[in-house]
C-alpha cells in the first residue's frame, strides 16, 4: 500500500486489514523494489508451507488408513490417544480357525502366482463377510484363516455371531469353486471362553489373541471335515433355534484332552442338502 496519509491508526488498520507492507509518499523507489521482493518471497514460503502442510495431512490419512488395515479401529484410537501397551482380558468370546484340506496336495503342481491369487480370491471374500458380520479378522498363517468374535468389542452374541459367519464362509468356498484353479475344500472350528488379547510387537505388530480359547478353537478345526463347521461343547450352548447338530463327537487332542463337539448347520427348514457344501444362515 502507497499512500501520502501517514496516521498511525489507518496506517495499523490497513495492515491488520492484509496489507502487506505500507509506503507513505513520496516514496523511494529502490525501497519500494526492495519491499515488493520481500512480500513475494513471504507469500512463495507460505505457498511452500502450505503446500508441505498438505502432504503431511496426506501422508497422515494414508498411515491411519494403513493402521486401521493391521488393527482394529478402537485399538488405533487407543494407540493415538498415547496408550503404549494394550492388553485386555475378555471374559467370554468366539473363537474362529479355518484351513483349507489338502492344501498341500492341491498347490504342490501349482505356480506361485497362482497359489497366492488362489488365496487372495478366497481369503478377500472372509475378510469381506468378516466386516459385514463384525467379526474381528486377526491373521491368515499359510492356509488359515484365524479371526474372533466379541474383541476388541464385547458382543453378547458372540457364539451366534462366529455360527454365521463360519457357515457363511463355507458358503463362499462353494461359490468361488469355479474361479479358483482347484477345489479348495475348507473346514472350520469354533470355540468360546476368556481370551487374552493386544497389541504385539515395535517392528511389524500386530493385533493378536491368544489363551486355552484359541488352542482348542485350533484343535476342532484340525479335527473336522471339509465344508462343515465344527464347534465346541460351549459354543453350542451360545446358538439358538436357528442352528441343527450333529453329534455329540468325542475329539482326542494332542494334550491328552477329550473335548465334545458337534458339527453346525442351519435349521433343517432352511438347509439344503442337495448342495455340495453347507449354506450360510
Amino acid at each position: 500500500m502507497i499512500s501520502a496519509d501517514t496516521d498511525a491508526d489507518k496506517v495499523s488498520q490497513c495492515i491488520e486489514l492484509g496489507a502487506d507492507d505500507y509506503l507513505p509518499k513520496p516514496f523511494n523507489p529502490t525501497i519500494l523494489r526492495a519491499r515488493i521482493g520481500a512480500a513475494l518471497r513471504r507469500h512463495s514460503l507460505r505457498a511452500l508451507e502450505s503446500e508441505y502442510l498438505g502432504k503431511l495431512e496426506n501422508e497422515k490419512r494414508h498411515c491411519e488408513n494403513l493402521l486401521r488395515n493391521i488393527l482394529p479401529a478402537e485399538i488405533v484410537t487407543r494407540l493415538r490417544n498415547g496408550e503404549s501397551n494394550i492388553a485386555d482380558h475378555f471374559d467370554d468370546a468366539t473363537v474362529i480357525f479355518a484351513d483349507v484340506v489338502g492344501f498341500g496336495k492341491i498347490t504342490a503342481r501349482m505356480k506361485a502366482y497362482e497359489i497366492v491369487a488362489c488365496l487372495n480370491q478366497l481369503f478377500s471374500e472372509f475378510d469381506r463377510l468378516a466386516e459385514d458380520a463384525g467379526i474381528e479378522k486377526i491373521k491368515t498363517v499359510g492356509d488359515n484363516y484365524m479371526a474372533v468374535s466379541g474383541v476388541p468389542t464385547p458382543r453378547s452374541n458372540h457364539a451366534r455371531r462366529a455360527a454365521k459367519f463360519a457357515l457363511d464362509m463355507v458358503a463362499a468356498t462353494g461359490r468361488l469353486r469355479s474361479r479358483l484353479p482347484a477345489p479348495s475344500p475348507i473346514r472350520v472350528g469354533l470355540h468360546s471362553g476368556p481370551v487374552m488379547a493386544g497389541v504385539i510387537g515395535t517392528r511389524r505388530f500386530a493385533y493378536d489373541v491368544w489363551g486355552d480359547t484359541v488352542n482348542i478353537a485350533a484343535r476342532l478345526e484340525a479335527a473336522g471335515q471339509p465344508n462343515r463347521v465344527l464347534a465346541s461343547a460351549t459354543t453350542v450352548k451360545g446358538l439358538g433355534s436357528d442352528y441343527s447338530f450333529d453329534g455329540p463327537h468325542k475329539i482326542d487332542t494332542k494334550e491328552g484332552r477329550m473335548l465334545e463337539a458337534f458339527f453346525v448347520s442351519c435349521h433343517p427348514i432352511d438347509d439344503v442338502s442337495h448342495l455340495p457344501v453347507t449354506v450360510g444362515c
